[in-house]
């Protein structure tokens, strides 16, 4: 199960105290944690240091700290889509291909999926989904980009820790984005199917 660091412990800066700050993901039931799937060494020669490639492999690299320093929370201006909400800007300039951020939450099978009403749902491989509602890391502030921007800076991505075996969601600099200013919106495409189910899709 993944550890929780609660509003006593060390949090990001403006993070919400009635939600629950997650370093990991808590598996729900704990019995469907699979066990890490990769032998150590990873051999770098075949896994990719990024998912903009031509491999059918996860990428491996180092998960970001947490707390992120290169990250920051902030509530948004009244003329934000998203307003009254918050969203994840860049705290330094962030380079295309780059590891971001983790994503976590409730990690439970798709087939149960999240919390009705949850907006904070990511698929994650192919048997299990992620619900950052209740409980996440500071990737669950990230916005859609429509409306903001002509197209996503940031993309979400399974990747390999390469210091425990663990797949891991994160969120990766789009290859076609040179960087990421500081003090820019951190923003991806929510998808299609999010809006449609919605009836919010604008063309």
């Amino acid at each position: 199960m993944g550890k929780k660091i609660t509003k006593s412990a060390s949090v990001p800066q403006n993070w919400p105290s009635n939600i629950t700050y997650l370093t990991s993901n808590e598996f729900f039931p704990p019995s469907i944690k699979p066990p890490n799937p990769f032998a150590f060494p990873l051999s770098k020669s075949k896994h990719p240091n990024n998912p903009f490639t031509s491999s059918h492999l996860l990428p491996i690299s180092t998960s970001p700290p947490m707390p992120n320093p290169n990250v920051r929370i902030k509530k948004l201006p009244d003329d934000h889509p998203v307003y009254p909400g918050y969203g994840l800007f860049a705290n330094k300039d962030l380079k295309k291909c780059n590891l971001v951020v983790c994503y976590t939450g409730k990690v439970t099978k798709r087939e149960i999926g999240g919390e009705e009403g949850s907006d904070y749902v990511l698929g994650f491989g192919d048997e299990f989904c992620i619900d950052g509602y209740r409980q996440g890391s500071e990737g669950r502030f990230i916005n859609d980009y429509r409306g903001i921007l002509q197209k996503p800076n940031c993309i979400f991505h399974e990747f390999i820790d390469i210091q425990t075996g663990e797949i891991k969601m994160g969120v990766w600099v789009c290859s076609g984005t040179e960087k990421i200013k500081k003090g820019q919106e951190i923003m991806v495409s929510y998808g299609k199917s999010f809006w449609n189910s919605r009836g919010l899709l604008r063309s």
